[in-house]
């Protein structure tokens, strides 16, 4: 098994020997064989990455996290499962996926619907093709997303430590920015949101509060 890594602040793109194109996001690692050999094809996931599957009949294309196990056999799809965080999510994008968790519920998807696991339960949605592999066409697009997820994916991306107040959890972002600008684009987004936060930044230290 090979290990491909990328840094905060990276983002990677390989070939599988099958075929199969993986662009990885920030800080994310891919576990995979240098030849897929048996009756399927297994990889294993901490982060997020967009996966287009090649077909192969008769070989299922599996990607296992810590939190879910997805099963196709040829198909576009996004994984957002970060060990960190209490959500992962699966965007299906073309095909068809199966997507399983430990306590043994299991959805399958069409296009458009997204899959959302917070280790209890796995609820499907229908969700925006655009939103979900934004991060891919490097932008960033928060449409509804809670403050604290969506600082998650801003510190990876930018390399920070962002620290936010429990007092502004529930407070939720619309918008979006390119990943190329600087990280004070991102923060005049939430300042649209909110104009009675206040922004302490110390090096690579970032605080949000009221």
């Amino acid at each position: 098994m090979m290990t491909l890594s990328t840094p905060r602040g990276g983002q990677y793109q390989i070939v599988l020997s099958d075929g199969t194109k993986v662009w990885l996001n920030a800080e994310t690692r891919l576990r995979y064989p240098v030849q897929f050999t048996g009756e399927q094809r297994l990889v294993e996931l901490d982060g997020e990455a967009y996966f287009e599957v090649a077909k192969s009949h008769g070989k299922p294309f599996l990607v296992a996290t810590a939190k879910e196990k997805i099963e196709v056999l040829g198909t576009h799809f996004n994984v957002y499962s970060y060990p960190d965080e209490d959500e992962s999510k699966v965007s299906l994008l073309e095909g068809k996926v199966k997507v399983t968790i430990p306590k043994g519920l299991v959805k399958e998807l069409k296009p458009g619907d997204q899959a959302i696991n917070n280790g209890a339960n796995l609820v499907v949605q229908q969700m925006p093709i655009d939103e979900s592999v934004s991060w891919k066409n490097d932008e960033f697009m928060f449409n509804n997303e809670l403050l604290g997820t969506a600082l998650a994916q801003v510190a990876r991306w930018y390399d920070l430590d962002i620290e936010i107040d429990q007092s502004l959890q529930t407070i939720t972002l619309w918008g979006s920015v390119s990943r190329l600008d600087s990280f004070d684009k991102v923060l005049k987004i939430i300042k649209m949101t909110d104009d009675k936060i206040k922004v302490k930044i110390e090096g690579r230290r970032v605080r949000l509060m009221k």
